[in-house]
């Protein structure tokens, strides 16, 4: 045997040992996902039993000792009858009670074998891309395989596994950004509605107003040990570090539907007159300030889910490209494969 076929058939080895593997695991997981519905269903049923067993314990032992139940069957002629009726209910329930028992110990023990099994087949998904790899080197160095049309599968694939990696890093940061965002907006209009506080010095006007613009007070609910104005500062200040890193996360994958300041908080120069509103009895500067600002994270808050969508959209259609891709190489390699084992 010459070298180049001693090297196939020592890759075609353990090729089909690695499939064997793997169908063998995912038999394994089927049968265990059936068990795993049986073992529920039978739960129930055992549960079901132990409710009916419980209640005919009741009332053989209403029937058996001096209650009301007993006296009455008695007197009525039907004592007897009635016991022997409950007699062979309760057994039939216990017989039906412990054979459930034993079957969910049966499922149980199954279980526990196929978890044993699996473990020797943990890894039996990275032997194979391993050997796969090694089949297209081989196919390929051996001019089996069109080189060209190998690097451009790899490429693609390799491409749009980055992009997903990305895409999904970017939308978790998207997320927490909207969180941060949509909590800012709950204070602003906590705030807004604010009616009225008592005041450490009813009567005291000043005291009313220093007490509005601490950041400490303990009115309302708190926020990391602040309330008030003081909570929504810290809030805004949270926001736009968010905001900035997940422009950051968006331009690893070369996407911005806007340029970066599109996605901005206002200064916190803004957020103190729009707080400054909160503190005026007259309605107009109060809504007008926090309208204004409550407006731009509408916005900002819009812009923001469109980016995040959009990018759940994109790894929804780069999965299936890159499924398509790594099934078009597979098909590749074992075609060829296929005529190299039967010459």
């Amino acid at each position: 045997m010459n070298p180049i076929r001693e090297q196939f058939v020592e890759i075609n080895g353990r090729y089909l040992s690695a499939k064997k593997a793997v169908r063998e695991r995912d038999r394994i997981l089927s049968l265990m996902a059936s068990l795993d519905e049986s073992l529920e269903a039978e739960q129930t049923t055992l549960a079901e039993l132990t409710a009916q067993l419980n209640e005919a314990k009741e009332r053989m032992a209403d029937l058996e000792g001096l209650t009301w139940t007993a006296v009455w069957q008695k007197l009525i002629g039907n004592h007897e009858e009635e016991l022997g009726e409950e007699a062979e209910q309760l057994a039939a329930l216990k017989m039906a009670h412990e054979a459930s028992e034993i079957k969910i110990e049966s499922i149980q023990n199954s279980l526990q074998e196929f978890e044993a099994a699996l473990v020797d087949l943990a890894e039996c998904d990275e032997e194979l891309t391993a050997v796969q790899a090694e089949q297209q080197v081989f196919l390929v160095g051996n001019g089996r395989l069109p080189a060209e049309k190998i690097h451009q599968l790899n490429q693609q694939i390799s491409t749009g596994q980055i992009f997903l990696r990305e895409a999904a890093e970017a939308i978790a940061v998207g997320e927490r950004a909207l969180q941060a965002v949509a909590d800012l907006r709950i204070r602003i209009t906590q705030a807004n509605d604010y009616t009225g506080v008592t005041s450490p010095k009813p009567g005291h006007p000043v005291e009313f107003v220093r007490l509005r613009y601490s950041t400490k007070y303990r009115w309302g609910t708190p926020y990391k040990g602040y309330t008030g104005i003081g909570a929504i500062v810290i809030a805004a200040g949270e926001v736009q570090p968010l905001l900035d890193l997940f422009q950051l996360e968006l331009s690893d994958i070369d996407y911005q539907m806007k340029p970066p300041p599109d996605l901005e908080v206002p200064a916190l120069g803004e957020v103190m007159l729009a707080m400054k509103g909160l503190l005026q009895d007259n309605g107009f500067e109060r809504s007008q300030r926090v309208e204004t600002w409550r407006g731009h994270l509408s916005t900002l808050d819009k812009r923001l889910q469109q980016k995040v969508d959009f990018l759940r959209n994109k790894i929804g259609h780069q999965e299936t490209a890159v499924s398509r891709d790594q099934t078009e190489l597979q098909t590749l390699i074992e075609q060829h494969w296929q005529e190299a084992e039967h010459e």
